[in-house]
């Protein structure tokens, strides 16, 4: 079997675990309309510009959700998480734009930054695969 064969049996095997705070995340995220009269950039008298037609699309994939809880210890070692924001973990593949929201749990999220040094801590790269992909997000406002 493959190396990449036993990734993708482990990551199935990791979110069909109970307990692990998996599930499937509902993904939302304005594409451009292409092709056809709707695809006409529409002029806006508010800001004396002309836009591109979106459209409202949405996904879901499995993923494993972290909730950022308070530090029992105190310590805080990264400056970009905050109490209440959401770290989601899933398998390489699902290409979504930066401005995507997030409905998990009944609220609504969108990515944040996370600094390089803390995304060094976050990539797992086996046989020069990368597994996971992780985002860093918070309450939309």
């Amino acid at each position: 079997m493959s190396l990449r064969a036993l990734m993708r049996r482990d990551q199935a095997q990791t979110l069909r675990t109970q307990g692990l705070n998996s599930g499937f995340v509902l993904a939302l995220w304005n594409a451009p309309i292409s092709g056809g009269m709707d695809a006409l950039n529409h002029f806006d008298p508010n800001i004396e510009s002309a836009y591109p037609a979106t459209t409202l699309q949405s996904g879901t994939f499995p993923a494993m959700i972290h909730f950022v809880q308070p530090s029992r210890s105190g310590v805080r070692i990264f400056s970009e998480i905050e109490v209440g924001d959401v770290i989601l973990d899933f398998k390489q593949g699902y290409q979504l734009p930066k401005t995507a929201m997030f409905d998990i749990a009944g609220n609504r999220y969108v990515q944040k930054d996370a600094g390089s040094v803390l995304s060094e801590y976050w990539d797992v790269v086996i046989g020069g695969e990368r597994m996971w992909r992780t985002l860093l997000l918070t309450l939309q406002r």
